[in-house]
């Protein structure tokens, strides 16, 4: 029995049918073009706001556990949900709190708070707040810490003081014993020179503290998903466009319109 054979596909044919119906290609890929921008913009979008946070080594918080823990903590982020109206729970789900990167600075590093929301600005707001709200933290460490820095200071120089004042009123005296006078002043004396470096040391300390702060470096929001306006348009027109092709191959044509125009002109020319 022999074997039935299938029909070829004229590409000729179905080429002159797509030609002579350019017209209803070009209408159906407008319209899927106006229709994926119309999608795109109805559409509900997530955004993903990023806030960078350079922590310095004096805050005594650069640590990115802690800074994680704090910035997942509920006073803080209940905070941020009550003044931008994005729901707390999102908020939780969302949240990444990690370090990005170390900073050039020595013993400093970079840390990154980011959150996800539907309203752009809302969720470019909650993250600053979860940022600020760390450097408010790192910043009440700084000032106790330059608080206890400059008390200790003060104490040192008192010290240095009654440290001076003795060694003044051991001069004058008398001891018959040499040796004894020798180790009287020499304690004396160390006292004072030990005072002294501690006094430079918690200088040091203190102008490190004061100079180094920690601040938010960068701070943008963009859409999580990674279609935009152009690709979701371009998706449309390319939808109608394939719509168009399978509507004018479907659709039903005069037998005479399938031959090619120009085996048409030698027929007539023929006759």
């Amino acid at each position: 029995m022999a074997a039935v054979r299938q029909p070829d596909v004229d590409l000729g044919l179905v080429a002159r049918r797509l030609r002579r119906r350019a017209r209803l290609l070009v209408l159906f890929s407008i319209c899927g073009l106006v229709l994926g921008y119309l999608a795109w913009r109805s559409a509900e979008r997530d955004f993903r706001a990023r806030t960078v946070l350079f922590v310095t080594e004096t805050s005594g918080l650069a640590q990115p556990s802690a800074l994680a823990a704090i910035a997942h903590s509920e006073s803080v982020l209940a905070a941020a949900a009550a003044q931008t109206g994005l729901p707390l729970q999102r908020l939780r789900a969302s949240l990444s709190a990690t370090p990005v990167r170390s900073a050039t600075v020595p013993g400093a590093f970079s840390f990154q708070v980011s959150v996800a929301g539907r309203r752009r600005n809302a969720t470019l707001v909650a993250s600053r707040l979860i940022g600020s709200a760390l450097l408010d933290r790192i910043e009440m460490y700084r000032a106790a810490q330059t608080a206890s820095l400059k008390a200790q200071l003060a104490q040192a120089r008192r010290e240095l003081v009654n440290v001076e004042r003795e060694a003044a009123l051991a001069h004058p005296l008398r001891i018959r014993d040499p040796l004894l006078r020798l180790t009287v002043l020499g304690l004396i004396q160390r006292h004072a020179n030990i005072t002294h470096n501690r006094i430079r040391g918690l200088q040091g300390q203190l102008a490190l503290a004061q100079a180094q702060r920690s601040l938010i470096t960068a701070s943008n929001v963009a859409p999580a998903s990674a279609r935009s306006r152009l690709t979701s348009a371009l998706v449309g027109a390319t939808i109608g466009l394939l719509l168009g092709i399978l509507t004018s191959l479907a659709y039903p044509t005069r037998r005479r319109d399938d031959f090619d125009p120009s085996l048409r002109k030698t027929v007539s020319k023929s006759r």
